[in-house]
């Protein structure tokens, strides 16, 4: 094979090809791509500065010469893991594909359970996991599907179909888990948030073994840096849910800096008597404390919010919307 890309979910996985296939050609690619499309903006958003920035997926930049490759290469292979940031760059990638008009005849994914950075180096992939050869249909259906991820409510993902989702095994599950992150109709918790607050309920803990209990997480949500952004919020503002943060506050301090990263991480948090009240469903975190945060293309923000109902499988839209234009109450608003 004269030209082989095979691009990768994140560095991980890219070290476990170059590890389990040394004996690869000479052209063949590995690229490793990592973006954050959870809980960050997936579409062109203003953020009103001075400079007019534009908020995009941080891979945005480099999708023309990705797929510049893609269009070069005699086959291209995708490695992607089971957790839904991977399974969303492996629909945003195929979408674009799909619009730029690359072709698929030469295209192969593969997914397993065991994301593959954690895969044995001296495991050939192809024995692990049969690949998928990607066909129209997978273009069609990822198109949907990050269309669907990227709308400005969240109707059209609960909306989604069997027949798109079956044609990617995790994106079921992923489905599931991004609906259980958007505020919750029982506390206004996403499930994030939910995570942080019920590790450290109990007798309290540090930020490392809340860490550890996102990175534990089958689903792993958030990455790193989310996590730390995470606490740092909940332990900020007039009525902090988390006590006990010590350092500075936000992830991008600690990369230069051993000593503050590790205090940081020490920190023994507890939760305040507000963070016990909505553990308890004593109070509304979104009613409470707001909210300001992108779930796909929907801007989450102020004291009302989107709602999951998990038990119903019901979308609350927020207060001051009406379904469908149309004046439904939003209590009963479903799909």
């Amino acid at each position: 094979m004269r030209n082989r890309l095979c691009v990768t979910c994140n560095e991980a996985a890219a070290g476990y090809l170059k590890a389990s296939q040394v004996s690869i050609p000479a052209r063949s690619q590995i690229i490793p791509v990592r973006s954050s499309f959870i809980r960050s903006p997936v579409i062109e958003v203003d953020l009103g500065d001075s400079d007019k920035q534009q908020a995009l997926p941080s891979i945005h930049p480099a999708l023309e010469q990705i797929l510049q490759n893609w269009r070069d290469a005699d086959q291209v292979e995708l490695y992607i893991d089971p957790d839904p940031n991977s399974q969303l760059l492996m629909v945003y990638l195929l979408s674009h594909a799909l619009a730029a008009e690359v072709g698929h005849t030469n295209l192969l994914i593969f997914q397993r359970i065991t994301p593959w950075g954690q895969q044995l180096p001296q495991t050939q992939s192809s024995s692990v996991v049969a690949p998928i050869s990607v066909e129209n249909q997978h273009l069609t259906a990822a198109a949907a599907i990050w269309s669907a991820y990227s709308a400005s409510t969240p109707h059209a993902w609960l909306g989604l179909s069997l027949d798109e989702l079956s044609h990617f095994p995790f994106m079921t599950q992923t489905r599931e888990a991004l609906l259980d992150d958007l505020p919750s109709a029982e506390t206004g918790l996403g499930s994030s948030e939910r995570l942080v607050l019920m590790t450290v309920a109990d007798e309290g803990c540090t930020v490392g073994q809340v860490a550890r209990a996102f990175a534990s997480d089958p689903l792993h949500l958030l990455s790193l840096p989310l996590v730390v952004d995470l606490i740092t919020t909940l332990a900020s503002g007039v009525s902090p849910l988390i006590a006990g943060l010590s350092g500075r506050l936000r992830a991008t301090d600690f990369f230069d800096d051993v000593d503050a990263w590790d205090t940081y991480v020490g920190s023994y948090l507890g939760l305040t008597a507000d963070g016990h009240k909505i553990i308890a469903g004593a109070i509304d975190f979104v009613e409470t404390q707001g909210v300001d945060r992108w779930w796909g293309g929907t801007r989450l923000m102020g004291h009302t919010s989107w709602r999951w109902d998990k038990q119903t499988r019901v979308l609350i839209p927020p207060e001051n919307l009406m379904c469908e234009n149309i004046g439904t109450p939003p209590w009963i608003c479903g799909t």
